[in-house]
């Protein structure tokens, strides 16, 4: 679950708030306006010994209603608080009719409707402004209006004259005080902030103007030297000349610390402002300096995500190199090392959570990341890009068969640039370390850049690049057309990982477990994203999956795995397993009854055809990113294992020193 943020706390106190407004409310209707309590009274006939609802019941009921109708606008998305606003509507007509017609009681429905009302209102409006002041620094486009803005003014001759003669206007763009507009080691703030806050003075010292200082960071500090402000943040400026050039640092003064987006918003405005001056200064040339205003951009960005930091930078330069190894023309080279350098930046877009995810992706997590290279290309549209560089962000993750996203291009539907981005784009992701994988080496890498020519990748483009980058110890790998595994490193691997995971839960794995029962209609041996109704990749705590009551099995805590066990009700099944690695489900196997396993077999073969692979022990049948193993094993149970690729590639084995990963060499 999401932390709640500071923008949902305060909606939460707005709904306090309007349920105070709605009690004084109430009790001023009740006292001063009985002119529609009138109109009901006379219309339906009701006597005078109707009673009225009790004034306490009253203030309980619109307590109620407005904090369920608020919190539903804190809490849910627009359609959702919707329908609970119209069904405590609904609620409130039936419950007048109700007691007009069988009752003695009459209830003021014009109050409740006209607190619910405006409360709903309200509470909508004040969210929404919240959400546009909140989104107001997305990285792209307060970078793209802070540019324009310098532009289209009367530039003076240095980045800190501008800053002070317009300091007003560039303070309301930073939301925070601008104290200092370049700093250096020897000014006198220096000197005072440290006799002010001498606890400051190491951190002033050493991390702002030592060798060793890290030039990317930004540095808060607790100051009580100005009254109005209880930090000061020191954004470094770029150095261009090592030699000649300081250390130097924007300061600004905030009431209270900064967090991580914020840093990273100011911190590319600054940059980018920085370096236009510096560019008026030299008059260098303009090219250079507009690859270094997107670069200084995309090195933000990339922050948000630290395992892929300096992705799109090495994506460039591979690009670019491949692009000269074709012989592409000048502005097509250009075109090509710019697309690639904000290739990802629709990753501005995607939720921390699943940028940052250890394990494999939902539907919906996965459909967030596949969004990006659209929202990508949508932002580059706005700013004027042009079609070439738009084409490249938004089909780099295409493939020449078509089985891309999000388009399904394939051939040449793909223009050269989107092309050349996804084999660069694949192979760094392959060479470096992410949180699923360690880093591949370049042999590694290349022979997937090799067997994807003409399905993944482009044949021509694919050989360039393999040529260029090939060491001269790399040979292509061997291509069976026979010999299905072989040319599936996964197959075998599923197998290994069948036999460890029996031999590491083979005392649970038995017939005779006490435990709820699924239903024999939930049992489908066709699954493509998903076992049983839950994506590869959803959480234990998943509520439909807690609702089934399965039971946990086996805890392993070196291996950060969980097994839950579950009944079955369908014939040929016993018993269902599902193993979640750490914290997220990645396989699932199934207990056949010993009597049933021809049964199963036919299944499978109906299913997904005859198996890649089969011997006295297994068969292994392949789908999509899938491998199927039926074993059975030496004490002659039988079990089928659901093995996705991704946790072929992180499984945990028993004995991870032993050079076949723990497997029974027997098996196989």
């Amino acid at each position: 679950m999401n932390k709640i943020n500071t923008n949902t706390i305060k909606v939460y106190i707005g709904t306090i708030v309007c349920m105070l407004l709605s009690t004084i409310g109430i009790f001023l209707v009740d006292k001063y306006s009985i002119s529609y309590e009138k109109y009901v009274i006379d219309y339906y006939n009701i006597t005078d010994e109707y009673t009225y609802v009790p004034f306490g019941w009253k203030i309980a009921v619109i307590l109620f209603a407005v904090g369920l109708v608020g919190f539903s606008v804190a809490s849910l998305r627009a359609l959702k608080s919707i329908w609970v606003y119209l069904i405590c509507l609904a609620g409130f007509v039936l419950a007048q009719w109700h007691l007009l017609l069988y009752a003695d009681l009459y209830m003021p429905i014009i109050e409740y409707i006209l607190f619910t009302t405006v409360t709903y209102v309200g509470l909508y409006i004040y969210k929404k402004v919240l959400h546009v002041r909140t989104a107001r620094y997305l990285p792209i486009e307060a970078v793209v209006k802070f540019i324009a803005d310098i532009v289209n003014s009367d530039i003076e001759s240095s980045y800190s004259e501008y800053l002070l003669n317009h300091k007003k206007s560039v303070e309301k763009s930073l939301s925070a005080r601008l104290v200092n507009p370049v700093l250096k080691k020897d000014d006198i703030l220096i000197q005072r902030i440290v006799q002010k806050n001498h606890h400051s003075k190491k951190k002033v010292e050493n991390l702002l103007f030592t060798e060793n200082a890290h030039r990317s960071k930004v540095v808060q500090i607790k100051t009580s030297f100005y009254k109005d402000i209880k930090y000061l943040v020191f954004f470094p400026l770029p150095i261009f000349d090592k030699e000649e050039e300081d250390s130097a640092y924007t300061v600004i003064g905030t009431e209270c610390k900064l967090g991580v987006q914020q840093i990273a918003y100011l911190s590319t405005m600054l940059f980018c402002m920085y370096i236009y001056f510096k560019a008026k200064e030299e008059r260098g040339a303009h090219q250079k300096v507009y690859f270094s205003m997107v670069s200084l951009m995309i090195s933000v960005i990339d922050a948000k995500d630290p395992v892929t930091a300096g992705h799109s930078q090495r994506v460039a330069q591979l690009s670019k190199e491949l692009g000269k190894w074709m012989n592409l023309d000048k502005n097509l080279q250009f075109d090509l090392e710019f697309a690639s350098l904000i290739h990802d930046i629709g990753k501005i877009g995607v939720s921390d959570y699943v940028l940052h995810k250890p394990s494999i992706f939902t539907q919906n997590d996965f459909a967030q990341m596949k969004n990006h290279t659209v929202r990508g290309a949508e932002m580059l549209e706005e700013v004027g890009m042009n079609e070439n560089i738009i084409d490249g962000v938004r089909h780099h993750h295409e493939r020449i068969d078509g089985r891309g996203y999000p388009d399904g291009l394939h051939g040449n539907q793909l223009n050269i640039i989107s092309k050349i981005i996804k084999i660069a784009d694949v192979f760094d992701a392959l060479t470096s370390k992410r949180q699923y994988k360690d880093a591949w080496n370049i042999e590694k890498a290349l022979n997937i850049i090799y067997r994807g020519r003409g399905t993944e990748f482009d044949n021509e483009i694919a050989d360039v690049f393999i040529e260029h980058m090939a060491p001269e110890s790399w040979i292509p790998p061997i291509e069976s057309k026979g010999d299905n595994v072989k040319s599936d490193p996964f197959m075998e691997k599923a197998i290994s990982i069948a036999v460890d995971f029996y031999q590491r839960y083979q005392n649970n794995i038995v017939a005779d477990i006490n435990t709820e029962s699924i239903n024999d209609t939930d049992i489908d041996y066709k699954y493509d994203n998903s076992f049983l109704g839950f994506d590869w990749g959803e959480t234990f705590t998943n509520a439909e999956f807690l609702d089934k009551k399965p039971l946990i099995v086996a805890y392993e805590k070196e291996t950060d795995s969980l097994v839950f066990c579950q009944k079955s009700e369908y014939d040929d099944i016993d018993n269902i397993y599902y193993y979640f690695y750490k914290g997220f489900v990645n396989m699932g196997v199934f207990l056949i009854d010993r009597n049933k396993v021809w049964n199963v077999i036919s299944d499978l073969n109906e299913a997904y055809g005859e198996p890649s692979n089969a011997s006295d022990q297994f068969m292994v049948y392949r789908h999509k990113k899938l491998r199927i193993v039926f074993y059975h094993t030496s004490d002659d149970k039988c079990l089928l294992f659901y093995t996705p690729e991704y946790i072929c590639s992180n499984y945990k084995f028993v004995d991870s020193s032993n050079g076949s990963n723990g497997k029974d060499e027997k098996c196989c």
